[in-house]
């Protein structure tokens, strides 16, 4: 399964980044692998922290899929310090900021971001007093950790729970009993689903996903041409790049399509107008499209 990519602004801007699932705890390369059954937030904080939360006054479980502080945490070696002291902490102290892929994984309560898949100058830092994030022992360099990270996350090992992943990200373990009983009741959708946020969580499937079926040709890497430019405005600058996703969403792709209209629809309407209200239209609107058009 090869990677999505949303080009330009829309990847670096926090409240609309993608996210993919973390994988693995980089222990080995062909191992360590993440349970997918359960979100990375109810991994790192625990269920007697997420039982308390939900008896509280706003019952939840979860604050969100990639908050702005980890965002910014994630991407530390090439974010300017005067950015990072806006959104992470005021006083810059480089030791705080986890040192290796492995701390990474080990402090974060959100999910991964692309670039540790797709981008070896992520690894690299733009500060003198902030080392390099450090690689796995098996990864040479920077371009072999992506190249074999890419592979981990394609791999029939992944691929045999990535449906569980999806269903807790996108889909229906994200409200109502499912949530409840997979401890992923998000504080976004519990405070009124019916009320746009600016961001947080997007649910698109209210049935639980479909396995995909491991074959001996889904260990195939089959080259995908990149799909052209598609719009271009003013404020809006979308490239979609030809992805593997079709092929786990592919007999979809009819509703996938009618969900990009709509989601699209309000998100035109924030871009051009400034309505604020569209806010979480963003985020379903590129999911959706990737999706709809990744054939």
């Amino acid at each position: 399964m090869q990677l999505f990519s949303v080009h330009g602004d829309l990847l670096t801007f926090p409240r609309v980044a993608q996210v993919l699932p973390w994988v693995m705890d980089f222990s080995q390369p062909h191992g360590g692998w993440r349970d997918l059954a359960r979100s990375k937030f109810r991994m790192n904080k625990g269920d007697a922290q997420l039982d308390m939360t939900y008896s509280g006054e706003e019952p939840h479980h979860v604050t969100d899929t990639l908050s702005e502080l980890t965002y910014y945490v994630y991407r530390a070696r090439r974010t300017p310090r005067a950015t990072l002291c806006r959104h992470v902490r005021r006083q810059w102290v480089p030791n705080e900021y986890p040192g290796s892929m492995a701390r990474l994984y080990t402090w974060t309560p959100d999910e991964c971001i692309p670039a540790f898949f797709t981008d070896p100058s992520i690894f690299a830092s733009i500060h003198e007093d902030l080392p390099d994030l450090e690689l796995p022992a098996w990864a040479a360099t920077a371009a072999e950790f992506v190249r074999m990270h890419m592979d981990a996350l394609e791999s029939d090992d992944v691929s045999a729970g990535l449906h569980r992943w999806i269903d807790l990200t996108f889909g229906h373990q994200l409200t109502g009993p499912a949530a409840i009983d997979a401890k992923n009741v998000v504080l976004s959708l519990s405070r009124r689903p019916d009320i746009p946020v600016c961001h947080g969580a997007v649910q698109l499937f209210t049935q639980p996903h479909p396995a995909r079926p491991i074959t001996p040709s889904s260990a195939v890497t089959v080259e995908v041409p990149a799909l052209p430019r598609v719009m271009s405005w003013p404020r809006l600058r979308v490239e979609y790049v030809g992805l593997g996703w079709g092929r786990v969403f592919g007999y979809l792709q009819p509703m996938l399509h009618v969900c990009a209209c709509v989601a699209m629809c309000g998100f035109l309407v924030h871009t051009m107008w400034g309505v604020a209200e569209f806010g979480p239209c963003r985020r379903a609107a590129h999911l959706a499209l990737l999706l709809a058009l990744d054939q």
